[in-house]
């Protein structure tokens, strides 16, 4: 009886606490972002509820907190382009902190209350569904479609397909565009008998590669760029790694590394590293930066990475002419050839609770799309612009000619790419390239392994996730 009273009572107490909107007022946990529908009654409450969540600094400008993931070595070109931003506003301060990689502030921003919410966060293309898909971020379209500016639309459309949703909404900016590829050393090349024209195929590079190695010209002819050579390479071929159009149909719900064709690439493009790690032609790192100085130091002829590696070459007197190529197909079957899948950095806005502080995390994203801070990260960086404004500026030409002549090409082919050259559009195209970079590793490690069971554990890996993200409804 007395166990009965308590419960009532405490049921009771309960009530009164809703009724009385315990909770509702200053808590920056259960506050959201003011509806942009300016005739919503629940738009104009959410407006009236906004909390503070910026610091309010001495000089009456509101802190904004931008979290990247870039390292030391691009620092002082990003923070250019920042303290740019805070020189022209008279309301805003921006503030640029090392967030982590892209998987670490991902992570955080999963499981961090709003009141601990950065401004701004750097994020991949990779991640669009999820960011699409995600509470604690506002899509850029939100904003775009009340600026009359319309600055947006000089946006290369082969550049806006990576940052947006299946509707063509836009979810985030785009800080620098890069095209996965190689860095070249044309002198070896040459030397090796060869020439750029020749690079038509990824089994066309192995054989450069083996040749190179075997004459004597280079400590390994090759090095893949984490897991992203495999997801791209597959892609230029035209093989889908997940079912339902990649996930632009509907969503995905199992992965294709083991079925029909794309599971006769997949065996043959591993065969293909099997072998070059068996001839010695091979190293395997995983991380660019980590073999940049190989390729410095005249002992790597494909070096994998992306045009943004530029800024590691471009005050160094190497002694050798070098060129950056976009990723190609498997073999001369490939769909798409001549063409170069933009992907590279984008800048999202989080959905801090705070009004002045989301309008300006949008101010700093349309700042970055001016031309002179777009060229000025451009050019200190070797991203490539985006828009048509940048893109014809005396300095961005004179970078073209003086420091990185093959951006030329590489542009043509990138805008030139039809729309069905794209990533995945997934919650697991992050894992897809993760496991991808296992299979490298893997390999890398042991060539002599069985290519297909090793295929089929990465297709269950991957299975067994798209398959809890259904269960649970996400």
């Amino acid at each position: 009886m007395k166990k009965t009273w308590l419960r009532l009572m405490a049921m009771l107490i309960a009530a009164v606490l809703v009724l009385s909107g315990c909770g509702g007022s200053g808590s920056s946990g259960d506050t959201k972002a003011a509806d942009n529908g300016d005739s919503s009654q629940e738009a104009g409450q959410d407006e009236q509820e906004s909390v503070i969540h910026a610091k309010r600094l001495d000089d009456g400008k509101i802190e904004l907190v931008f979290w990247m993931y870039y390292g030391d070595g691009s620092y002082d070109g990003l923070n250019n382009v920042v303290n740019m931003f805070n020189a022209q506003s008279d309301k805003y301060f921006l503030r640029m902190e090392y967030g982590g990689t892209g998987d670490n502030i991902r992570q955080r921003m999963r499981f961090l209350e709003p009141k601990d919410y950065p401004s701004l966060f750097t994020g991949a293309p990779n991640a669009t569904y999820e960011f699409a898909n995600a509470d604690h971020i506002v899509k850029l379209q939100e904003y775009l479609d009340k600026d009359p500016d319309k600055w947006a639309d000089d946006i290369f459309d082969v550049v806006k397909r990576s940052y947006c949703d299946t509707d063509g909404n836009m979810i985030g900016g785009c800080l620098g565009v890069s095209i996965k590829g190689w860095m070249v050393n044309l002198d070896m090349l040459e030397q090796a008998g060869y020439s750029l024209s020749d690079i038509t195929s990824f089994e066309k590079v192995a054989e450069m590669s083996q040749t190179a190695h075997d004459k004597g010209l280079c400590a390994y002819g090759y090095s893949p760029y984490y897991g992203y050579d495999i997801l791209d390479i597959l892609g230029y071929q035209g093989l889908d790694t997940l079912d339902n159009d990649n996930g632009y149909a509907e969503m995905a719900t199992k992965c294709l590394f083991n079925e029909g064709e794309t599971g006769v690439g997949m065996e043959k493009l591993l065969g293909i590293y099997a072998d070059l790690q068996k001839g010695g032609a091979m190293y395997y790192t995983g991380s660019g930066t980590a073999d940049s100085s190989l390729f410095i130091n005249k002992q790597l002829l494909f070096w994998g990475c992306t045009n943004s590696f530029v800024y590691t070459l471009k005050d160094m007197s190497l002694g050798f002419r070098w060129a950056f190529v976009p990723l190609v197909g498997l073999d001369d079957n490939a769909k798409f050839k001549n063409a170069a899948l933009a992907e590279g950095t984008g800048i999202y806005i989080t959905n801090t609770g705070d009004k002045e502080e989301m309008e300006g995390a949008y101010e700093v994203v349309k700042f970055f799309s001016q031309p002179e801070a777009q060229v000025s990260w451009c050019t200190y960086r070797g991203y490539v612009p985006y828009t048509n404004a940048a893109a014809e500026t005396e300095e961005w030409k004179n970078y073209q000619n003086d420091v990185f002549p093959s951006s030329k090409e590489l542009v043509e082919k990138m805008m030139t790419s039809p729309e069905d050259l794209r990533i995945p559009y997934s919650p697991v195209t992050a894992s897809l390239v993760e496991t991808c970079a296992q299979l490298v590793s893997n390999i890398s490690s042991d060539p002599s392994q069985d290519i297909k069971t090793m295929i089929q554990e990465a297709t269950d890996k991957i299975n067994s996730s798209l398959e809890l993200i259904i269960l649970r409804g996400e």
